[in-house]
């Protein structure tokens, strides 16, 4: 959960051997498809009984039954139900028809009312003419049609009306006449027809008698009217054998047509495509009429579609919605006519290869046997036992490849000619995966388990290549593929091998490891396109474009349906055909946009089998499958971009449902706003991509996917933000996109109106004020105090500066000079004399020293270093034989206190000292460090001494208890070699 304080949330597999794999894949099962797409109770339909569809200008389908209005966006039903004790409830639930006016208000009749439908506020209101006889079972409206100027024309029990959308009202417009309730309208006119054959025009107040009655002399018994997009109107006629007759007039020419056609069936409704093609709904299934003369039964995969149908309907795209009397609704989409499926006639026989011949016959090879279809389709079984590939010669032979009984040589006719096994050819085993016949060379290349075998047909002689022999990457091989150069490409279970037209391997694309050319995973296929790329299909890894170069890949993060590629080819318009294990995928090789296809485009099925995707010379793709093989027409599957704008809806504020609208104002206390969004699309839905922002807050677009559509924010700010939201089925379309959008603006409280902010603000910057002089006012007295302070401690410390030096200087100098004279008038340089000496010039040392820091508040390590430089150049002119170096490396000027100059400077000169009276040395290092710490060392080369026997002597303990009392670190190293005192301070 993310706040916004603005701030807000969305709510929003075992190892096996690579053979085991292959033929597990070979052999998978897919999904039963008849071509419909069907939609019933089991999916949230109210009732199986369809009586009338209609899409609304959002896209939004509606669905009329016997028990029930539905409301279908491509997702989900919602179901609209009478409730006797909700007054804005429907009036029935026996719903009749459905038609939007000019307000996109829907307009809803019953067996028991007319209603009108508020989809934003989701309110019926009923608006029969006659309220009196709401309570009658059979008050009904079954029919209504849209006029030109959005109102809308309707059947009632016995009278036709208009509905004025406008103006929101009910106006009756004929008395009863005999059949009144069938009517029929062209632009702004509707027409009845009685039995006699009279018109009734709304424009004209009196009958008009067309009838004819040399070609129409029976009495119409039982009729109904449908205007087709060219204005005709198709009268329908049932007759005693339960057949329909249908007539045809012209209101442009006010004349019936001198035609009719005789339906075998009984016609239940019409309605017309946007190419004028008449669908027919029919007790024995849907006719698709032409023409106005002919009829054919709408079929699905050779089979007719079935059932009693009630009503159908065509939306802009094409698709086709079938209203079955008890079967729900079928959703038909015309792209099914881009496959067809060749099979045995055994279930869930997997075929894996197949061939077009010159004489047009298709060669089916399956797990049961090799089968031929000729141009009628009519099968016949050539060959029993399990086929796994197919390649044709020049003379039209065919060489089968099996599972486990090597090549076989058949004649055009299927007549076995010759086999090449193990025992008569170098193959290494009798299993084929895929064959192709290369014509310039007359040899067969046949993909192996156990290498590439290359059999030379002339001269009857094979050659194998193994990965052992270094000759291809890898032993399991699936696919080759010819060049336009005559290249031959390989792909197996390690990579993609070429060789030339001598079999020389040129190039080879590892697959092996994770750091090989294409990553880790086995190649299955290759294709080459139009411009002469290389496209190389993968079992886990998607699918490679190569240019001779480089390596592009295509993936499901950018646009594929499945990582696990069987199969890739290219048809005549460049376009690039990926057979996957979750349907098809068309990629544009210009723009790299991807198109997926599933059973809802129409495919057979979702699977398919390892190298079996081929272009035939006629521009048919072909490609095995567990259910057959498909024949797919790539000129039917346009592949166009489309998109779907968004549509809000269920919107709550603080948890309670508000009505539908663009723009909300929230009051102070609403803390949160929730809506769910959708875009209708009733094919592949679940592919869709959404992206949504909050403008004003962050402009950054979020991707969910079709499953997470709904939003909830909480706790906005007091102030504008919009809602945006878009929708595609690829993320490189999501820009060009149409954006649906909520303004929602947050009132803030009382207390922040303008001119209450106002008067805060001046208040507030008021009490700031005196609270800034204040703190000033105090942090200026805490100062000067401070600095009286520090004045104080300056003149004390001067003052004991000045004692020293006046008074202890004073006096250890004229020690130091008493025994000077001493030294002299006495003549005896012995020993008690000079440790006297020493002694003094040692008192007179640090004393000089402890006065110098005393002086300063803070001493730069730069400063430091000068004065102890000083100290001990005084110090070596005693010690003639010592060389003393000193080394600097300081970027940083870091300061010491008095303190830790005073204890710094002790703890060196016991280690020099130390250095030049007792180690024996002949050179003295001392080196100094200071960037982010101070670092100083002071290194001989005597004879050291003995840390462990030392360790508690009376020098070393001293520096230690200094180096800690000033925060330093202390290390000594001694050796025979030399000892280094070691002294760090870290920068706090």
């Amino acid at each position: 959960m993310q706040s916004i304080k603005s701030t807000y949330f969305v709510k929003v597999n075992v190892r096996i051997n690579i053979y085991q794999l292959i033929f597990l894949l070979l052999a998978s099962d897919a999904w039963a498809q008849t071509g419909l797409l069907y939609y019933n109770v089991n999916n949230g339909l109210s009732q199986n009984s369809i009586t009338c569809i209609y899409k609304d200008k959002q896209g939004i389908m509606w669905i009329g039954t016997q028990d029930g209005l539905n409301r279908f966006d491509g997702y989900r039903f919602k179901v609209y139900k009478h409730d006797a004790k909700d007054t804005n409830s429907i009036s029935d639930q026996f719903v009749l028809s459905i038609q939007e006016d000019g307000g996109n208000n829907l307009i809803i009749g019953t067996r028991n009312g007319l209603n009108f439908f508020d989809k934003r506020k989701e309110i019926f209101s009923n608006i029969s003419p006659n309220k009196a006889m709401l309570k009658e079972i059979q008050y009904h409206f079954p029919k209504i049609e849209s006029l030109k100027n959005g109102n809308l024309i309707i059947a009632g029990p016995t009278d036709i009306y208009e509905w004025e959308w406008q103006k929101k009202k009910i106006i009756k417009r004929t008395n009863y006449i005999e059949c009144g309730n069938h009517f029929s309208v062209y632009q702004n006119l509707y027409f009845q027809l009685d039995h006699e054959r009279h018109i009734f025009r709304s424009d004209q107040p009196s009958v008009q008698d067309v009838n004819q009655s040399t070609l129409y002399r029976d009495r119409i018994q039982q009729l109904n009217q449908f205007t087709d997009r060219q204005g005709i109107i198709w009268l329908t006629e049932r007759t005693n054998e339960g057949n329909t007759k249908i007539y045809f007039y012209s209101p442009k020419e006010n004349k019936w047509l001198n035609k009719q056609i005789l339906a075998p069936c009984t016609v239940q409704h019409i309605y017309f495509d946007n190419t004028n093609q008449a669908w027919l709904s029919t007790n024995q299934g849907v006719l698709i009429s032409k023409d106005q003369q002919n009829f054919e039964a709408l079929a699905v995969n050779g089979e007719s579609v079935k059932g009693e149908v009630q009503c159908s309907y065509t939306d802009e795209e094409g698709l086709t919605w079938i209203g079955f009397n008890n079967n729900g609704i079928g959703l038909y989409n015309p792209e099914i006519k881009a496959y067809h499926l060749y099979g045995s006639d055994i279930k869930n026989d997997p075929a894996y290869a197949s061939l077009r011949m010159k004489n047009g016959d298709i060669w089916v090879a399956t797990s049961s046997g090799l089968y031929v279809f000729d141009k009628n389709k009519n099968r016949k079984k050539i060959w029993n036992g399990y086929c796994t590939s197919l390649a044709a010669d020049d003379n039209d032979h065919i060489w089968l490849g099996t599972k486990n009984a090597g090549i076989i040589f058949l004649n055009k006719y299927g007549k076995s000619m010759d086999k090449l096994t193990i025992k008569n050819t170098k193959l290494a085993v009798n299993q084929i995966f895929h064959l192709q016949f290369d014509s310039l060379h007359k040899r067969l290349i046949a993909a192996t388990p156990k290498g590439l075998l290359v059999y030379d047909i002339k001269n009857k002689a094979s050659q194998l290549f193994l990965r052992e022999d270094h000759k291809i990457a890898g032993n399991y091989v699936l696919h080759s593929m010819l060049d336009k150069k005559g290249q031959l490409w390989t792909a197996s279970n390690l990579g993609v091998d070429v060789f030339d037209g001598n079999l020389k391997n040129i190039l080879r694309l590892q697959s092996e490891y994770d750091s090989s050319p294409i990553n880790k995973t086995i190649t299955t296929a290759c294709a080459e396109d139009m411009t002469g790329n290389i496209w190389i299909a993968t079992l886990s890894n998607g699918i490679y474009k190569y240019d001779g170069k480089t390596l592009r890949q295509f993936h499901t993060g950018n646009g594929l349906s499945s990582n696990y590629c069987y199969g890739v080819a290219s048809d005549k318009t460049g376009r690039m055909w990926v057979t996957t294990t979750n349907g098809i995928n068309i990629i544009d090789p210009a723009t790299y946009k991807v198109l997926q296809l599933t059973e809802q485009n129409g495919l057979p099925t979702i699977d398919y089998s390892i190298g079996s995707l081929h272009l035939d010379k006629n521009n048919k793709l072909y490609s095995g499958s567990p259910d057959g093989i498909i024949e797919i027409d790539p000129n039917l599957v346009t592949g166009r971009d489309k998109f779907f704008r968004p549509i809000i809806s269920n919107v709550s504020v603080n948890y309670l449902p508000v009505d539908t609208k663009s723009d909300y104002i929230l009051l102070p206390d609403q803390h949160q706003i929730s809506f769910d969004f959708v875009a209708p699309c009733y094919i592949n839905a679940g592919k869709l991509i959404y992206q949504y922002r909050i403008a004003g807050i962050n402009n950054q677009w979020v991707t969910v996917q079709s499953d997470n559509r709904i939003i909830t924010l909480v706790e906005l700010p007091f102030k504008p933000v919009r809602v945006e939201i878009r929708s595609a089925f690829n993320l490189a379309l999501l820009d060009n996109a149409p954006i649906s959008s909520i303004n929602i603006f947050r009132q803030p409280p009382m207390w922040r109106k303008p001119y209450l902010i106002l008067l805060e603000v001046f208040l507030f910057i008021t009490i700031l004020v005196w609270l800034i002089r204040y703190l000033l006012k105090k942090r200026l007295d805490k100062k000067i105090k401070a600095i009286e302070t520090m004045e104080s401690i300056y003149k004390e410390r001067e003052r004991i500066s000045r004692d020293l030096h006046d008074h202890l200087g004073a006096y250890a100098a004229a020690i130091k000079s008493n025994i000077v004279q001493a030294e002299k008038e006495i003549a005896d340089n012995s020993t008690p004399f000079l440790q006297l000496k020493e002694n003094a010039e040692g008192m007179v040392s640090s004393l000089r020293e402890t006065i110098w820091a005393l002086q300063y508040e803070h001493i730069g390590i730069i400063a430091f270093g000068d004065r102890f430089k000083n100290n001990v150049n005084r110090l070596s002119a005693n010690y003639p034989d010592i060389t003393i170096d000193f080394t600097e490396h300081i970027l940083q000027d870091i300061t010491l206190s008095p303190s830790e100059s005073i204890q710094l400077v002790r703890i060196m000169q016991e280690a020099l000292t130390n250095a030049l009276k007792h180690a024996a040395c002949t050179k003295i290092q001392i080196h100094t460090d200071c960037s982010a710490r101070i670092a100083i060392s002071i290194a001989d080369n005597g004879t050291g001494f003995d840390q462990e026997a030392d360790r508690h002597g009376y020098g070393i303990r001293n520096m230690k208890e200094r180096a800690k009392e000033a925060g330093f670190q202390l290390h000594i190293n001694s050796t025979k070699e030399g000892t280094t005192v070691f002294i760090e301070k870290k920068e706090s």
